[in-house]
């Protein structure tokens, strides 16, 4: 069954379908965990159930157990099938304890530019979003068919997620990809103290060739996605909603990092045994102060770049950086 079909004929439902895959076992009291369920939006964008399990595709296969969420309050909860929704290929991802046998899914063939994020713990926690840029389509609030509600009844202590309109979504669909959005993204954890970690699980389109960074508000750092997955603790229970923001940047070159927005900037590398250190403006000068305010290094610079080495620091100094433009 072609799922964005099945959404349209359906016009009562939420479009969204949660798909059953079954990749834990029964507890002991003979209960299934709600959270086994990958999910769909109308434009067939999915995210997974699980760290390591596929992606869905587009498409329901012979025998595939699922469930939809009607929109109305009157009870009516028909749903219908008829002969438009019928696919011959593909059909042939099914999900069973872990198993997939998919050859072809939607989503190595769609064009549009999407990217999906892993939050995960040290202790097996996982939960993954997905942010959907799509040409032609405009809309960057919550629109029917693109944006999927995180889901409400969920048991899995770990809850991640993006925000638009003040709603939390699993799966947020925005309009042509460039590199001038800003994502708000929140967490909600019901366990504490654990070792968190962000990262990439797959990117499609235009995004292949962007940088991607999070920035943590509370902690105000900016992380580069692409160099290595985002590690931090968090000892505290509740809902997050204002902790992270996603950021994309053109590559101005294979080598330097630039946050061309800014009318100054810098970018900081570790590079061997010292430091390189990149400008879209030109320094005039350059001082590194350590945690007593003692300046370690200094010096003058007419130049967007430069490079240099401390001998008297030690490895994990805090070092501050003060950077004066022409």
């Amino acid at each position: 069954i072609d799922i964005g079909e099945f959404l349209t004929v359906n016009t009562n439902l939420y479009p969204k379908v949660h798909l059953w895959t079954h990749n834990t076992q029964i507890n002991a009291q003979g209960e299934f965990d709600v959270d086994d369920y990958a999910t769909i939006n109308k434009a067939g964008d999915g995210i997974a159930a699980c760290g390591g399990c596929p992606i869905p595709d587009r498409y329901i296969g012979s025998g595939q157990g699922f469930f939809v969420e009607t929109t109305t309050n009157n009870g009516d909860g028909k749903v219908e099938f008829d002969n438009s929704m019928r696919v011959d290929e593909p059909n042939d991802q099914f999900f069973k304890a872990s198993i997939s046998k998919s050859k072809k899914s939607f989503s190595e063939t769609s064009k549009n530019n999407k990217i999906w994020l892993n939050l995960t713990t040290d202790k097996g926690g996982f939960n993954q979003i997905l942010i959907a840029f799509q040409k032609g389509f405009s809309n960057n609030g919550i629109d029917k068919g693109y944006d999927v509600l995180k889901f409400s009844g969920s048991s899995n202590p770990l809850q991640f997620y993006s925000i638009a309109n003040n709603k939390k979504l699993s799966i947020q669909g925005r309009g042509r990809f460039h590199n001038n959005h800003n994502i708000f993204l929140g967490f909600e954890s019901k366990v504490s103290p654990n070792d968190y970690l962000i990262d990439i699980d797959k990117i499609e389109g235009a995004i292949e060739s962007a940088d991607i960074y999070l920035i943590d508000r509370y902690l105000n750092l900016t992380h580069d996605l692409r160099r290595s997955k985002y590690v931090f603790k968090h000892t505290q229970q509740g809902d997050f909603k204002d902790r992270f923001l996603l950021r994309f940047k053109s590559k101005i070159s294979d080598d330097s990092h630039l946050k061309t927005d800014l009318s100054q900037s810098i970018v900081v590398h570790k590079k061997n045994d010292g430091f390189r250190v990149l400008s879209n403006t030109l320094m005039k000068e350059i001082k590194v102060i350590n945690f007593y305010g003692n300046t370690i290094f200094e010096n003058e610079i007419m130049d967007k770049q430069t490079y240099f080495t401390l001998g008297n620091a030690k490895d994990g100094s805090l070092l501050i950086l003060e950077v004066k433009f022409e």
